[in-house]
């Protein structure tokens, strides 16, 4: 090796070392130089595209990419950039297809292998994606990218033991990551290994404050934030912030001159990923058939992997229209929901995974909305109206949400009242085992719900119940074992829980009615869940919330007339459960009002809920034909 080829295999090494620390930008003019004299260079190319598009230095890479191509001939940096490009602007089936041509001229490319694996893992063929990610990783171990997308791949999977093991791979390769960090704390909270939760919030918490004090967006997500934290104020913070990765927000524009009639025939778009058997469709899957189609047109708009069904059926079938632009990238997806000539779009899942909600801060409707799939404050640039409620928008916590609100006057959450429950199951096919006299306490949310503070109550509540089960819902095996640990180390049989194993909806519903109290969680509290137990004829205990999230039991117990089901704090919250557990008759009367509110409450009035709705969509409209910007509105 000559001198020339020494010092450049040491900075070689120097370059990969600064990609897994995020120090690349340590070394651009130096890069930058090899590259202006070598524009396909065999080893630097593929640094050089990635520390441009770091940047934002769109107009460089295009520059780069003429000089490779200008003789006409292609090469594995041009190919692997352009698939780089592709995929950041959705375009996933030209970037695979480009990642594939690069890897098979120079099979070295880990990171075509990667951008290849990230396709698939959008497309949740899981298979194919954690078989190009260890391909990958088999040509660079060191490959952070490869590795963090691998651990995601893993954990959809609910593989959560090696979905953490790579997690803590990619925390070695890179400490005090921000994505890791956050992901990695959700996961260890998500399958209650609540001391390393409690080391490692912290750390996430002041890389959050730091990046919004320097202006920058935090690793932490709006989500994962509304999970750890009862205050709207910070998910408000997190999420204006996360909105800047969203493109530019298109200002909303005046109503054309003349304007459009402030009685016309709306068309309503309702937009989500979950068009299909999902939690948050068996909330509104009755909701269509009611609408006024005198006055609305209701069009329903999705992505995502192709789906069948009955569920998916049904909505077609009760919508005027339905639009599927699968896995359109982000100009053709809003040309065609621009195309479709929606006056009121509605958002269906927020910041949440899978969300498309990009297409209302890019004005794809005069009028934009969010309802139900993300249950934190929306900033103004991205919509301009959340539908929300009394109680998980209270007026004193005004200041705390962004966008204008439309403010319905009983819960914000949508019910169907035509959800069927499944054959009817007797406790011994669903608790074998378990005596007549065992009392049942029930929580089937999901794991991340549940946080340490919480769990000791139970075991209180337990301690003082000795002839009692608490009946759970995880999902893995690791979950499961941390939970039970931590009961024997509060002095439980780790027995006495026991744990429900997935099943389908209508037999869940019937399985649950062996639960004789259902117990909410606090700071993220049940949501699709608790409407479910109050459909099947459960009670269910909830505590006071301090945010969005954890008010939404609240809101749908007011609204199912039982708002002493709500305790003020933890103590009144262990103390009426134990009280109910020793009075079978206090138990019992409650469960008849549960019952009753199937007919006789707002929450399951799914009619009135959409006329409430609809006089919503009419007050925005009309607001915006008289040239008048968002503002909250409220019904009587």
């Amino acid at each position: 090796m000559t001198m020339q080829e020494n010092a450049q295999q040491q900075f070689l090494d120097m370059v990969k070392l600064a990609v897994r620390d995020g120090r690349l930008a340590e070394h651009a003019d130096q890069l930058t130089a090899i590259i202006m004299q070598q524009p396909d260079h065999p080893a630097f190319g593929r640094y050089y595209g990635l520390l441009c598009r770091q940047q934002g230095r769109m107009a460089d890479i295009t520059n780069w990419l003429a000089a490779i191509e200008a003789d006409g001939r292609v090469s594995a940096n041009s190919l692997t950039e352009r698939a780089a490009i592709a995929a950041m602007q959705s375009n996933i089936g030209l970037a695979d297809d480009l990642a594939a041509q690069a890897f098979a001229l120079d099979e070295s490319r880990d990171d075509a292998l990667t951008i290849r694996a990230k396709v698939a893992l959008y497309q949740r063929d899981y298979v194919r994606a954690d078989e190009l990610f260890r391909a990958a990783l088999a040509l660079d171990p060191d490959n952070l990218d490869a590795a963090y997308h691998h651990a995601s791949s893993l954990q959809q999977q609910k593989r959560m033991a090696p979905a953490i093991a790579m997690l803590e791979h990619c925390l070695a390769l890179r400490p005090g990551h921000p994505q890791v960090c956050n992901v990695l704390e959700y996961c260890y909270r998500r399958t209650a290994n609540w001391g390393r939760t409690a080391a490692l919030e912290p750390v996430v918490r002041e890389q959050t404050r730091a990046a919004i004090a320097a202006g920058g967006v935090p690793a932490e997500l709006p989500f994962h934030a509304l999970i750890r934290y009862g205050d709207d104020h910070y998910v408000r913070d997190v999420g204006a912030a996360f909105a800047r990765t969203l493109g530019p927000a298109v200002p909303r524009a005046a109503a054309p001159a003349p304007p459009p009639d402030a009685n016309k025939r709306l068309r309503i778009g309702y937009l989500s990923g979950h068009f299909y058997d999902h939690p948050n469709m068996h909330l509104i899957a009755g909701m269509f058939g009611h609408h006024d189609r005198e006055n609305f047109e209701i069009v329903g708009i999705t992505y995502g992997p192709e789906r069948t069904g009955p569920e998916r059926q049904k909505i077609v079938e009760q919508t005027d229209a339905f639009i599927d632009f699968g896995h359109a990238d982000n100009v053709n997806a809003l040309q065609q929901v621009k195309a479709a000539g929606i006056d009121i779009l509605v958002d269906l899942r927020g910041f949440t995974e899978s969300s498309r909600i990009n297409l209302c801060r890019q004005r794809a409707a005069p009028v934009t909305v969010t309802w139900l799939g993300y249950p934190g404050p929306m900033p103004p640039d991205v919509v301009d109206y959340q539908l929300v409620d009394p109680i998980i928008a209270p007026e004193q916590d005004r200041d705390a949400f962004g966008c204008a609100l439309a403010v319905l006057p009983s819960t914000y959450q949508m019910t169907d009242n035509t959800q069927p429950v499944g054959a009817p199951i007797t406790r011994a096919e669903v608790l074998p085992g378990l005596d007549a006299e065992t009392f049942v306490f029930g929580c089937f949310c999901q794991p991340y719900k549940i946080e340490p503070e919480l769990f000791a109550v139970w075991m209180e509540i337990l301690q003082a119940v000795p002839r009692s089960i608490l009946w759970l819902w995880a999902d893995d095996d690791l979950t499961r074992g941390n939970l039970r640990a931590v009961a024997v180390a509060g002095g439980i049989d780790p027995a006495r829980l026991v744990f429900a194993p997935m099943m389908q909806k209508q037999q869940h519903l019937a399985r649950v009615q062996h639960a004789d109290l259902i117990l909410d969680t606090w700071n993220y509290g049940g949501h699709v869940t608790t409407t479910d137990m109050l459909w099947a004829g459960v009670p269910v205990l909830a505590k006071r919330g301090t945010h969005f999230a954890s008010r939404v039991s609240q809101s749908l117990l007011h609204a199912a007339g039982l708002p002493d089901m709500v305790a003020d704090d933890a103590d009144g919250y262990r103390d009426k459960a134990i009280a109910l557990a020793n009075d079978p008759a206090a138990l019992a009367a409650i469960r008849e009002r549960v019952v009753a509110a199937r007919t006789g409450s707002a929450l399951f009035d799914t009619p009135g809920r959409v006329r409430h709705l609809e006089q919503l969509y009419r007050a925005m409209w009309q607001r915006y034909v008289a040239g008048e910007a968002p503002a909250d509105i409220h019904l009587s």
